[in-house]
């Protein structure tokens, strides 16, 4: 992955970096690049100085935005940002789907610079004075165990009225947890600001994480380390609360939703038949619960 950072989506990375200004790739393609497979769409860059790093760009032939609203993934946003797009980027013009035409097998070329939205780094919790002993890709690329903590701090931060924004920063450190085999040791929380490393050792204690619940309550553990009134454990929470761990409650539901169905199909149904046509009773009720 040495040459990375030299793909055509990272020039206004190049551009910023050739002209003093630090900036850090941040979001998806973070992501990506500690082995989460997800998808990349614009380029979220974390800057000092959103102004100056625009003008940089600018006078490299990018153009600013000025009518495009303020967003992270889908979720609209009234924190600063700026959205700039390449000389060489053309929105082609939309064309309705071809429902028998085969689609095109996918491009082996290499990603393409496309929309880059300019983030302050204040208002994403990050310090370039952290980061200057990265190893990775001209220092663009956060480390971890910073990447993490910003995300905690943003996610925590979030309010929760704006659930759209902070499903989206929920979704990375899932997916991070899920597919980085360093973030699942235990060990990682040493690499963590105090104030997160519970939440580290909670994501690995089996609670439901990504969460209105989940989030409130590392609000207050985070404060109490702050404060110093708490003590790191293996858990912060009794496993009998279901809010943090619904696993049980839910399992107790499918239980006797899967008994009752097989009375209900043994009863003939709600409409006497027994021949199984409309599918079993079991069937009928776990897709009931999973919609639920």
């Amino acid at each position: 992955m040495a040459d990375i950072i030299f793909q055509p989506r990272y020039q206004p990375c190049i551009l910023l970096h050739k002209n003093s200004i630090p900036c850090s790739i941040w979001f998806e393609d973070v992501l990506v690049y500690y082995g989460v497979p997800t998808e990349t769409f614009e380029l979220y860059l974390i800057v000092p100085d959103i102004d100056q790093a625009t003008e940089v760009l600018a006078q490299c032939g990018w153009t600013l935005l000025t009518a495009a609203p303020a967003k992270v993934g889908t979720a609209v946003v009234d924190t600063q940002q700026r959205r700039l797009v390449p000389p060489t980027f053309k929105t082609k013009p939309y064309q309705p789907p071809q429902k028998t035409s085969i689609p095109p097998p996918p491009s082996q070329d290499p990603p393409r610079a496309t929309e880059t939205v300019l983030l302050p780094a204040n208002d994403w919790n990050f310090t370039f004075s952290e980061a200057k002993h990265r190893p990775s890709n001209l220092g663009l690329f956060p480390d971890l165990p910073e990447f993490l903590d910003a995300l905690i701090d943003s996610l925590l931060d979030t309010s929760l009225d704006q659930s759209m924004l902070w499903g989206h920063i929920a979704c990375q450190i899932v997916y991070l947890y899920g597919y980085n085999s360093t973030i699942q040791d235990r060990s990682f929380a040493e690499h963590l600001r105090y104030e997160h490393r519970q939440y580290h050792l909670d994501s690995l204690s089996g609670m439901r994480t990504g969460t209105a619940h989940f989030i409130k309550h590392q609000r207050k553990i985070r404060e109490a380390l702050y404060q110093g009134s708490f003590t790191l454990c293996e858990c912060s929470a009794s496993r009998d609360r279901e809010d943090l761990f619904p696993e049980r409650r839910e399992r107790e539901l499918l239980r006797k939703m899967m008994e009752g169905s097989e009375n209900y199909e043994v009863d003939g149904g709600a409409d006497g038949d027994n021949n199984g046509s409309g599918g079993s009773g079991s069937s009928r009720a776990l897709d009931r619960l999973l919609c639920h």
